[in-house]
């Protein structure tokens, strides 16, 4: 169980909206696509990279489990909150910053799908060559995080 005070400074980084604690909504948080499952404490959907700094500072200074979240296409169960605590959603940071087609290097937030940034890049003779199962719809940072499609 997660602490009022907690709560107030996570609903003071993101917002009161983005802090999710109803079983109802946080139950969806608790499995990917393996059978295992675990519902965390809380979500925090955060919007930017200051915002996820934070809420990572207020996870340590209390020393709470963060589990770093996105589509939860995962069949490794990577994503689940084994040991409670707080899953850090972040499919929101969804923003192609940069192809730099001369080096084949993107640079993109996490929360970018995996065939978005193929669409894109293909527009520029490249392609993004993992390709896990579920491509329309894994993140990008998933893919890193699981080794998905290599």
């Amino acid at each position: 169980m997660i602490p009022k005070n907690v709560l107030s400074e996570l609903e003071d980084i993101v917002g009161k909206e983005n802090v999710l604690t109803d079983y109802a909504d946080i139950f969806v948080y608790s499995y990917d696509a393996t059978q295992l499952h675990k519902v965390p404490d809380l979500v925090v959907i955060v919007s930017n990279s200051k915002q996820v700094s934070e809420v990572v500072k207020v996870a340590s200074k209390y020393d709470i489990n963060l589990y770093p979240r996105g589509s939860g296409t995962s069949i490794s169960g990577g994503p689940i909150p084994t040991d409670g605590g707080i899953v850090l959603e972040l499919s929101r940071l969804n923003k192609i910053l940069d192809i730099d087609t001369e080096n084949k290097i993107a640079i993109v937030e996490p929360g970018v799908i995996a065939a978005v940034l193929d669409a894109e890049v293909s527009k520029r003779g490249l392609f993004y060559p993992p390709d896990p199962g579920s491509l329309s719809v894994a993140t990008i940072g998933g893919c890193v995080a699981e080794g998905a499609g290599y």
